[in-house]
């Protein structure tokens, strides 16, 4: 190849790199939009939304739904418990505080690149009209995330993605009730009966006023009853709980308004081996000529806690009488073994 050649050869290159690299730079230049500034959702958008669906990994069923039924926004995948309202609060002051930057593209196979769906958060009303459909893809290079707002063909960079909870569990209110400690008049169970006549007396026994009651010891075994977190729940009549409440207790409170609340709590104890006269476990006990491994303890088993209140709203009401509330080794051993503990000088009758 002579001189010429290799000269016009090279011109001929350098012009389809030129091109190539003009269309490459027109590609990737902002489009022009009236999206910059605007808020990724308008609270007054959504306010006819009766379902929140969250989405992740490009999943096409979501990984969240949490819908408003009589007033009330639910988690059905979470037993119908109420949802956390201030989870829901959270994810629409996300959306609607993060700003759109600029527009990237409406080119649908740079789109492709930018992973759009990994997040996507979809409000409907009760009829399942769509409200907003806002996708999130990766982030930018440099900063913000991009984002697909309402199936729109253009791709927008915002300043900031809001967190977006995907697990339905922590979209749900992990207390079920709450009273004050300081309302509690009277507290009864196992045949005795605790009272007092207002917020500042200490507690008497309803039979025997004149014995001495060991009122902080009481306050600390019975006060966690006023608000207690529940790890998960379950049917009450499931094999488990069933169990649980062959070894329950039960007390009930009643306030000063008149609501009244009754807990019944157990689970099944800790079993270790029986020891023999020769001091081994009888388990341990093999037959001459065998091996015999030796006998390890059973722990307790879950500890579950029923709740009956007539303060209940109807939504906790029909949560009460289905499920059992799942609570922590911790929180089972906070309460009392016995209503009998608290008087300092020796158990007390019981009333018959």
């Amino acid at each position: 190849m002579n001189l010429k050649n290799i000269s016009i050869l090279t011109a001929v290159l350098a012009v389809i790199a030129g091109v190539l690299w003009i269309a490459q730079l027109t590609k990737s230049q902002p489009i022009q939009s009236d999206l910059v500034g605007q808020s990724l959702l308008e609270p007054d958008s959504i306010s006819e939304a009766s379902v929140i669906q969250v989405f992740e990994d490009l999943s096409e069923s979501p990984a969240v739904e949490v819908i408003k039924s009589n007033e009330n926004w639910i988690v059905p995948a979470r037993y119908g418990l109420p949802a956390d309202f201030s989870k829901i609060s959270d994810l629409v002051n996300g959306l609607s505080e993060s700003k759109i930057i600029r527009a990237v593209t409406d080119d649908p196979d740079r789109i492709k690149t930018l992973d759009i769906g990994q997040s996507r958060v979809v409000f409907q009303d009760s009829e399942g009209s769509t409200l907003a459909n806002i996708s999130f893809g990766k982030s930018g290079n440099t900063q913000g995330h991009f984002t697909q707002v309402d199936r729109s063909p253009k791709v927008v960079l915002v300043e900031e993605k809001p967190f977006i909870q995907t697990d339905p569990e922590d979209w749900t209110v992990d207390t079920a009730w709450e009273f004050e400690w300081s309302a509690v008049r009277t507290i009864s169970g196992e045949g005795l009966s605790y009272e007092k006549a207002d917020a500042d007396a200490g507690f008497s026994l309803a039979s025997d006023a004149s014995k001495e009651i060991d009122q902080e010891a009481l306050e600390s075994k019975l006060s966690p009853f006023s608000s207690m977190r529940f790890q998960d729940l379950a049917a009450i009549e499931s094999d488990a709980v069933k169990e649980a409440m062959v070894y329950a207790r039960t007390v009930s409170i009643t306030l000063e308004s008149g609501d009244d609340f009754t807990f019944k709590y157990g689970r099944r104890p800790e079993v270790k081996p029986a020891e023999t006269t020769d001091g081994q476990s009888e388990e341990n006990v093999a037959e001459p000529g065998t091996d015999s491994e030796e006998a390890e303890d059973i722990p307790a088993d879950t500890a579950y806690l029923t709740v009956q209140s007539s303060a209940a709203t109807p939504l906790w009401k029909e949560i009460f009488e289905k499920h059992a509330f799942e609570i922590t080794s911790f929180n089972f051993e906070q309460l009392p073994e016995s209503l009998s503990d608290f008087a300092v000088d020796g158990k007390p009758e019981i009333e018959e």
